[in-house]
């Protein structure tokens, strides 16, 4: 009888413990960047309300109240910024994925730049020793001195070491041990793992690899390397010191979208195993647990499970999913098409219209026009909003500057003679949702 009774009770908690986490959802914060077709690539937060998001379109945002309102430092540079970590509220690095074969613009062949007044400007980071990375794609900050960075994922694998806030740099070639690097986590200077590509493969012939290092990079061992041919490690995170996971990307070409799976740790990464991920896609990329069972993976189309990947369910909180930051026990945050919060008080978001309601009109006149046109938006919530002009073919010809609006309605003019007569659209987007129109150019 008392044993019956310990299994109830401790079956009580249990389901009290998981119906608090399924009650506490992701919420897209209306005044984050938002990318129409595409994401943010990378975020670090030094605390629940100060952060910084970059993407490969050359932006970099700032938020320093929590992710209500965010400043733009960088706009549609030449830099693809693929991954960032700041040392602190100052000091900063920032990853350029590189150029690339059938890159349609000249971008900056510099892989790492460095800030040191909280991104208001950047310099390239030269002092490297050993071989010049061209693409970085993580970042592990450790300390306020020690930071890592790998790349990249389509070749030239890079292992970066500072040990001065970012002054300089050891760099190790991977290239004997992989042949492309995504992600990095470090727990001390001297511990902590990379992931990617296994060596001398393509991606159609890769395998997923994990390598660590007990000495800061200067030897390492290949703890886990299998698997399907196709397949390549993109994001790791660890929940707890014991449990982690990693994200497994499959190759599109080959067709084998239902054969997914994540990589699990139990004992501290020294050993992992796959879990089956029944989702027919090739894009999971982002992974995020908010504890050692409640997590989600994806990219596009996005799975949870609440039993630490032995199952999954279709969840619809994330979208375009590809990197999750635990700041701490309460905050945690993704970067995918918007940034999103997960948090287990209020979480200060504007929720003061209906679901159903429109929080977003837009117009343009005159339609059809001749040289230019003037587009009217009316908005009902606090958010970023943004413009992008798309071709009849679906190409952008033309991406805003987000600028934080309050509910209102505003105008700007867009001077498009130099575009070709032809139907164009113009889509305004905020706080996720988005409302586009036809034009036609005379």
């Amino acid at each position: 009888m008392k044993k019956m009774k310990l299994y109830l009770i401790t079956f009580c908690i249990i389901s009290t413990v998981l119906n608090a986490v399924e009650a506490q959802n992701w919420n897209s914060l209306p005044g984050a960047p938002y990318s129409l077709y595409n994401r943010q690539d990378d975020m670090h937060f030094i605390n629940a309300d100060t952060g910084w998001v970059v993407n490969v379109e050359g932006d970099v945002y700032r938020t320093a109240n929590g992710g209500i309102s965010w400043d733009t430092l960088m706009f549609g540079t030449t830099i693809r910024c693929r991954s960032v970590g700041f040392l602190n509220n100052q000091t900063g690095i920032l990853g350029n994925f590189g150029d690339y074969t059938g890159s349609p613009v000249v971008i900056d062949t510099n892989a790492l730049f460095k800030t040191v007044d909280g991104g208001q400007s950047w310099s390239p980071v030269t002092n490297f020793n050993g071989p010049k990375p061209k693409g970085i794609c993580g970042i592990s900050v450790v300390s306020d001195s020690v930071v890592m960075a790998v790349g990249r994922i389509s070749g030239d694998p890079i292992f970066l070491k500072s040990t001065d806030g970012g002054a300089t740099f050891n760099s190790t070639d991977m290239s004997p041990w992989t042949s492309g690097l995504v992600d990095c986590y470090f727990i001390s200077p001297d511990s902590g793992w990379v992931v990617g590509k296994s060596p001398n493969s393509t991606y159609a012939t890769s395998v997923a690899t994990v390598l660590f290092t007990y000495d800061g990079g200067q030897s390492w061992q290949t703890i886990f390397s299998g698997g399907s041919v196709g397949r390549w490690c993109w994001k790791i995170c660890f929940p707890s010191k014991l449990t982690g996971y990693i994200s497994v990307e499959n190759h599109w070409q080959l067709g084998n979208l239902d054969t997914n799976y994540v990589l699990k740790t139990t004992d501290g990464g020294m050993t992992w195993q796959q879990l089956m991920v029944d989702i027919s896609t090739n894009r999971l990329q982002g992974i995020g647990f908010v504890n050692d069972s409640v997590g989600w993976t994806g990219e596009e189309w996005v799975r949870k499970t609440i039993n630490g990947g032995l199952t999954w369910q279709i969840s619809t909180d994330l979208r375009f999913f590809n990197r999750y930051r635990n700041v701490n026990d309460s905050v945690k945050y993704a970067a995918g098409q918007t940034i999103s919060k997960f948090q287990n008080t209020n979480t200060g978001i504007d929720d003061s219209y209906a679901a159903d309601e429109k929080i977003l009109e837009l117009q343009g006149n005159p339609n059809p026009f001749i040289k230019s046109f003037e587009a009217t938006c009316t908005v009902k919530v606090n958010g970023m909003l943004s413009f992008f002009i798309y071709d009849f073919a679906g190409l952008p010809v033309y991406k805003s500057q987000p600028e934080f609006k309050q509910p209102g309605s505003y105008s700007r003019t867009f001077d498009l003679k130099q575009l070709p007569s032809g139907v164009y659209y113009l889509v305004a987007a905020i706080a996720n949702e988005r409302q586009s129109i036809k034009l036609i150019k005379q």
